[in-house]
This record gives C-alpha cells, structure tokens and sequence, in this order.
C-alpha cells in the first residue's frame, strides 16, 4: 500500500504543480510570519509582569494556540480544498479524461487527496515547534501524542468527506462551502456527543469523529473512558481503529464514484464495511454491568439503566443498517445488461448478479453482531448469580428479538428500493423516493398514535400506531427483561407485533418485486445478442446458435463459436420469416439439404461455371483494391473468404479513386 502511494503518478504530478507553484511559497511565507509573531507576541506578554512567570502556563496557551491552527487548517481548510478541487475539474472534464488512463479508482481518490492536503500538511508541520511545547503543558507528552495522532487520522476523513461534497455539488464556487459545512456538522455532532458522555456514557462511541475526547482527557483519563467487559479502557484505542475502518469505507465509496459506478455515497462494499465497524465497536462497547457503581461520576461504569443501554447499542448499527440497504440494490441497467450475457465464457461481473447473497450480506453481519451479544450478556448474568445486590433487567430472548426486527426493518427497505429501481428503470431518483415511502410508513403512524394518545384513545389502538415503527420495536424487545409494562402490554409482545408487520411487509414487497424482475427478464431476452454480424445486410441475420448469436446463412457453423468455420457463399438480403418470432432458430431442414449444403466443391464448381459464362468483358488492367475496405469486409464476415470467391469479395475503387 506505501508502495501505491508513492508511485502514484497522479500524487507525482500533483505534488510537482505544488512544489513550483509560486502562490505555495508566498503562502508559506505569509503563514510563518503570522503564526510565529502571534506567538511572539504571547511569549512577551509572559515575559511582563501581567502573567505569571510560569512555563507550563506559556507552554499551555502555545500548545492550545497550535492546536487551533492545526485543526483549522486540516479539519477545515483542507475539506474546502478538496471539494472545490474536484469540483473545478468535473465541471472542466478533467475527471473523465483522467478515467481513460486507465488508472483506477482508488488510485484517482488517492492521487487527488494527496494534491489537495499537501499545502495543508506542510503548514501543519510547520507549527511542529509549538506542539512539541505540549509536552511541558498541563497534557503531557502522552497527551500530546494522543491529539497529534487522532488530527493525523482525522483529516484523510474530513477530506474524503469533501471529496463526496465534490463530486456531489453541481457548482464549483458552492463545493468549497460544502465540504467546509460538512466537516462542522461532524465536529458539531461530536462535539454535542462527548459533552452527552460526561452524563451518558454509551454516547461517547459517538464522538469520536471529531477531536474532542482527547481533549476533555487532559482534565481526567477517565471522561474519555470507554467500557469493554466493564472495564474501562481509553477511547483512543477503539477511536484509532474506528477511524481505520471508516477512512476504509470511505475511500471504497470515493472509488466507485470516481469510476461512475452506482454508488448512493460509501458504495456497496463501502457500507458493508462501515456497518461492520460500527457493529464491532458497539460490540465492544457494550456490557450490562449488574453492579454500576454511581458513587462518583468519573467512576460509574454504566450510566444507563441495562434495556435503555441494550437499546442504544442495537439502534447505532441499526441505522448503519438502514444505509447499507440504500447501496445494496442492482441498478435496472446492470440488471439487464446480466441478463442478456448468454454466452457462457462470458463472466458476469459482481455489480451485474442479481443474487441473494447481495441482500443477505448486511443482514448477516448485523446478525453475528447479535449473536455476539450473548457473550457479555452471559458474563454479566454469570457475575448477577453469584453476587446478591445487582440489578438484572434484560433478556436474551429479547436481545435476539431486537436483532430479529433490525433485519426485517432492512429487508423491509432494500427490497422496497430495489423495486422502486428496477420499476422505474433508474429515471429520477428511485432510491429516494423508495426511502421516503418507507419512512413515511413508518412515522405517519406513530405521529397518528400520539394524537389519538392526546384525544384520550384507548392504550391498545395506540400501541397499534407505535409498533409499526423499529426503532419502538426494538427498545421494546430491549425491556423485555424489565417488569414495567408497555401501555399495559408486555415488552416482548410489542416486539412480537412490530417483527410481524416488518416482515409481512418486507415479504409482500418481494412479491411484486418478482414480478417487475420477470418483466426485466423477458426485455432482457429480447435484445440482440452480441456479438453479431453488425456489417451485415438488413433482413441477412437469420440464423442462430445455441449461445444466442446471430449469424447470416452464409456460413456452416457459428463464427463466433468457431473462428475456422467455413462459409458456403454470397447470401443476398432477404426479409426474415414473418412465421418465425424475432429471436428464434430457423426450422430444421431435411437431409438432402445438408448434403447440398456441406457439398462445397459443388458449390464452388457451380458458382464458378456461372461466372465464367456470365463474366463482362472489361479492358485490364483492373485497379487494385482498397485495403481498408477489404479489411472492413473480412472483419464482417468473421473468416477468410475462400480462394475461388476472391474476385466478389474485393470492392472495386471508384473512377475517381482509380
């Protein structure tokens, strides 16, 4: 992989542009003189007698200024970059000149986001001197170190983030805007998620897209805690490979989209692998702990109650889930265009298969999620039987029924959005109106239930309303173990409804999706085979190999199946059988006509003997032929022509020409 990196002839020449770039060295100079006379001005206010002469105390406020500057630069100004770059050169036609150079799309992801973020880097690393002063700040050296690697890492997904912006945004001068609004969303987001985990723990595997956890560690290691087994560990471990995984799937989804494959944002196997980090850090994450010790807030092992935690640990990977089902569907010309490959050396590819295991991917990776599950709900039931005084509330039963309605919500939406692709044929923008549907139909119910709630309807009519929606169902399947009924009910049977309405839904939908396939099908089986004699004479191709070629009956045999096959003379065009469907293979013919057939010496002698009485008298010499249009004519007809038949197959020039 370092290898690719450094050999990237798109990065090579990026990085060259920017190396001579005159504007790259006044920028540089511009940002040194700046940057360092800020803190030369902090450094002799220090020095007067207003501060206190204290080195940790300037070393505090250089790292705090570093820091600042650094995260501007890359976690803003580098997504801005990137976007607007892409942008320009997608509205120019840049980007569809770089697809014909056969580069791929990794390697163009990768070749534009080291262009853009060099400028970006350099300057960071200029700043290299007031973050080593960290290390005699109040954060240390470990502290120091913790912050510099999560910005390292923090900045390939801000910028792919900006990248997607790009490629998304129709205007240049608003891409800039764009990935600069999404990279704030994601600190925003973070931001509000680790201030939630100083009351919530479980809400701080949300923050870590953002750079905020390291901070709040300087005050305490254990405000950035996060629970493995009950065990506290720091977040910057599970924050580290998180981040991995996702830089991973976003760069797959960069990749699809810089190859105009069907993409929606990470691509299929880019969701795929999103979803199957989240469901291992949820994994990792979870623990009902039967004995939470409340005593001090930077010592409580589980501020939740265990069905509330149970829920949110289901939810997280449930809504990656549901993004998982807007990638997964085939697009309605990869379907067809799987369909009508007949020929059987003629491999499928993998965005053209329209199989179960496409669908069933996301929906076995949550599951094992599930399945694992078990693993700290038995070591937590274990510690519960042998200590008195703990506090047990869930169920595995209900875990699993949780697991059971995420799925069925998953099949529910994928097949309702492959539907909406394959019966529009990919006009519009299926995917979202199939998501909006889905949605609608799962919110417009609870929204009816909390007015007739309001209105004073009865407990059972609104429980109606509320276990269409998953999300209720799964919180419900988490207090299945909690004896606080739901509107008089209990939890598992809330579940028990919500899981049949998924899944009677999800299983209609599949009906009538079978049914838009078969019409997929039969268009598919319409088309022309090819390859085919495309030079041929209109009404000529009317004949038909068992791989669904077409051919003229000029030939023996198939040549595309047989390259050698031998052909039996000039065919002149004439209208197809109206008898005989579009398609189908001439009727048999009887014996005597394949020997006639195959007989082609008598043939040849044949022809021959009517063109030597019929042949013109036409003064030599005759003009030679024109070698294109002879190649032309021996491409469409697949062979040599034979010997005796020479003198028909060579196209003579014109007057002109001659």
């Amino acid at each position: 992989m370092i290898d690719s990196l450094i050999n990237n002839p798109l990065a090579q020449w990026g990085l060259g542009q920017t190396r001579r770039d005159k504007r790259s060295i006044v920028i540089m100079i511009v940002f040194l003189a700046l940057f360092y006379g800020l803190a030369g001005l902090i450094f002799m206010s220090w020095m007067s007698r207003s501060w206190r002469n204290d080195l940790e105390d300037l070393c505090n406020v250089w790292a705090s200024l570093a820091a600042i500057v650094v995260g501007v630069m890359l976690l803003l100004w580098a997504p801005a970059r990137v976007a607007t770059a892409i942008a320009k050169q997608r509205e120019e036609g840049v980007l569809d000149m770089l697809r014909l150079t056969g580069m791929s799309g990794s390697d163009l992801a990768v070749g534009h986001l080291l262009t853009q973020m060099s400028l970006p880097l350099t300057l960071a690393a200029l700043t290299s001197p007031l973050i080593i002063s960290g290390v005699f700040s109040e954060a240390g050296p470990v502290g120091t170190l913790r912050l510099t690697i999560v910005m390292i890492l923090l900045t390939p997904v801000y910028c792919m983030f900006g990248a997607l912006a790009g490629l998304t945004v129709k205007k240049p001068a608003t891409a800039g805007g764009a990935g600069m609004f999404a990279a704030i969303a994601l600190l925003i987001s973070s931001g509000v998620a680790i201030s939630m985990g100083m009351q919530v723990r479980e809400s701080r595997i949300l923050s870590f897209l953002g750079p905020w956890g390291q901070t709040m560690a300087w005050d305490h290691e254990s405000n950035f805690e996060v629970q493995v087994l009950g065990v506290g560990v720091p977040g910057d471990l599970l924050q580290i490979a998180f981040l991995v995984i996702l830089s991973s799937a976003l760069l797959r989804g960069l990749a699809f989209r810089y190859t105009s494959r069907d993409a929606v944002f990470f691509g299929r196997r880019g969701a795929l692998l999103l979803l199957f980090g989240i469901c291992a850090l949820c994994l990792a994450s979870w623990y009902p702990d039967p004995f939470p010790v409340q005593s001090h807030r930077w010592r409580s092992r589980n501020f939740m109650d265990q069905p509330a935690s149970l829920a949110f640990h289901l939810i997280v990977p449930f809504v990656a889930l549901l993004w998982a089902a807007l990638e997964t569907p085939l697009s309605a010309q990869s379907f067809v265009r799987g369909k009508a490959r007949r020929d059987a050396d003629d491999a499928i590819l993998t965005e053209e298969k329209f199989a179960l295991r496409r669908f069933a991917a996301p929906a076995l990776v949550f599951g094992l999620m599930t399945v694992l599950f078990l693993i700290p709900f038995g070591i937590g039931n274990a510690e519960f039987a042998t200590r008195p005084g703990g506090t047990w509330e869930v169920d595995g039963a209900g875990l699993l029924l949780g697991g059971a309605i995420a799925i069925a919500a998953y099949c529910l939406l994928s097949l309702t959005v492959q539907w909406a692709v394959l019966a529009t044929r990919d006009i519009g923008v299926p995917r979202l109106l199939a998501t909006m549907a889905v949605f609608a139909f799962w919110t417009l119910p609870v929204i009816a239930g909390a007015v007739l709630s309001s209105k004073s309807a009865p407990d059972e009519v609104t429980l109606l309303a509320f276990g269409i929606n998953p999300f209720f169902g799964i919180t419900a399947a988490a207090h299945s173990g909690s004896p606080t009924p739901v509107a008089g009910f209990e939890p598992s049977a809330v579940a028990l409804y919500c899981l049949a309405v998924q899944s009677f839904a999800a299983l209609g939908v599949f009906m009538s999706l079978r049914t838009q396939r078969e019409r997929l099908e039969d268009h598919a089986n319409s088309l022309v085979t090819l390859p085919a004699d495309a030079y041929a004479a209109p009404g000529t191709l009317t004949q038909q190999c068992e791989r669904g070629h077409l051919y003229t009956d000029a030939w023996v045999s198939c040549p595309h199946c047989e390259p050698s096959a031998k052909r039996i003379g000039r065919t002149e065009g004439k209208p197809p059988d109206p008898s005989q469907p579009p398609g189908s293979a001439p009727p048999p013919t009887t014996a005597a006509q394949d020997e006639d057939l195959l007989d082609l010496d008598a043939i040849a002698a044949r022809e021959s003997g009517d063109r030597g009485s019929d042949a013109p008298t036409v003064p030599a010499p005759v003009a030679p032929p024109d070698p294109l249009a002879a190649a032309i004519q021996r491409s469409s007809l697949g062979a040599k022509a034979d010997d005796e038949n020479e003198d028909d197959d060579l196209i003579t020039p014109s007057s002109d020409e001659a």
